[in-house]
């Protein structure tokens, strides 16, 4: 029997409805009939995307244990549920869903991302120790720290630091977080990452090794040092070359 696209997408539209009408007895019914708990509504959002949206909360527990969900479906801007309800400060859900299996890494902006815009330290906390990727890159190179300094908090910043983050990436534009912070006028964070900055070496400006001389080279390999090795130029900055010798009388 012939059934028409409009009558399979009836159930999902249900299902969306019950959503934003928080009826958790009309989800429950519907998931029970077998509705597709993973379809995408004309929006390109899962039924949990829009409960989050939408702050249902007597129906996200029904979706959370419903049987084969996908935590991690992106919406059409590439945000995860988990992004959502972090930007969103539903920290107790991100929480849930986080400890639920929901993906914490992901290509362009991340979770990480989010809860470092946010300045929730606690939630970057779980990211991390679910191996989120500290220095995820969104697409214009922005890392976490760089939205930490700009819009978050020093306490945030200050936690990054101290897991290593990068305080040299660059964005597309050649910015670290140093001017991120200077953009948001956060001047703990400025000094904060000043001072990281100072101890670690900008990679950037790291000159490569100049190569080993004859002798030197020999000498590493346990080899007979030459005779007669060839000298190697010596190269000085401009204006600080040395004087010629005066000729002999």
């Amino acid at each position: 029997m012939f059934v028409s696209a409009a009558a399979l997408a009836a159930p999902v539209d249900d299902l969306m409805v019950a959503v934003k009408r928080d009826s958790d007895v009309t989800a429950r019914e519907l998931i029970r009939r077998g509705v597709d708990v993973n379809a995408l509504d004309q929006n390109g959002r899962t039924a949990l995307t829009v409960a989050i949206q939408e702050q249902s909360a007597k129906v996200l527990p029904v979706l959370l244990n419903a049987r084969g969900i996908n935590l991690s479906t992106p919406n059409k801007f590439g945000e995860s549920p988990l992004m959502m309800a972090i930007i969103g400060n539903q920290t107790e859900l991100a929480k849930q869903l986080i400890a639920r299996g929901a993906a914490t890494n992901k290509g362009g902006w991340s979770p990480l991302h989010y809860a470092a815009t946010r300045g929730n330290v606690e939630i970057m906390r779980l990211l991390l120790a679910r191996d989120a990727y500290i220095d995820a890159k969104a697409p214009n190179l922005a890392t976490p720290l760089m939205m930490a300094a700009q819009y978050g908090s020093e306490d945030a910043v200050r936690f990054l630091l101290s897991r290593q983050a990068d305080p040299w990436d660059r964005d597309t534009l050649g910015h670290t977080p140093l001017e991120y912070a200077k953009r948001g006028g956060k001047e703990d964070s400025i000094a904060l990452i000043a001072a990281a900055q100072r101890k670690r070496r900008d990679p950037g400006k790291v000159r490569p090794l100049a190569p080993l001389s004859p002798a030197s080279a020999a000498e590493l390999r346990g080899e007979p040092i030459p005779e007669n090795p060839e000298s190697i130029p010596m190269i000085y900055p401009p204006g600080q070359e040395p004087a010629a010798p005066a000729p002999l009388p």
